[in-house]
């Protein structure tokens, strides 16, 4: 993760890849990281940990770019994934 400005300064990058894990950096303590990341680029995020801080990261992060990939026990179901975009991103 310390070379993350280096990779991001690849020409022609498509995007970066993110997992927040257990033995990483709380997801709130990588949102300054994640927001200069989607600045610039697009973002893969998959939170493996900390996805009871999820909703106060994303209300600081621009939506433009980011895929997000959560467990499947994060969100179960299709009911429950239309309640996260629509908490998080105003849709259906």
């Amino acid at each position: 993760m310390q070379h993350w400005r280096d990779v991001l300064a690849i020409r022609g990058l498509a995007g970066l890849q993110l997992t927040v894990e257990a033995n990483g950096p709380p997801l709130v303590d990588l949102v300054p990281m994640l927001r200069e990341i989607l600045e610039q680029s697009r973002l893969i995020l998959f939170v493996d940990h900390g996805f009871e801080h999820l909703s106060s990261a994303l209300r600081q992060l621009p939506a433009a770019g980011l895929y997000l990939l959560l467990r499947d026990d994060q969100v179960r179901n299709n009911e429950e994934f239309r309640s996260f975009v629509k908490a998080h991103w105003g849709g259906d």
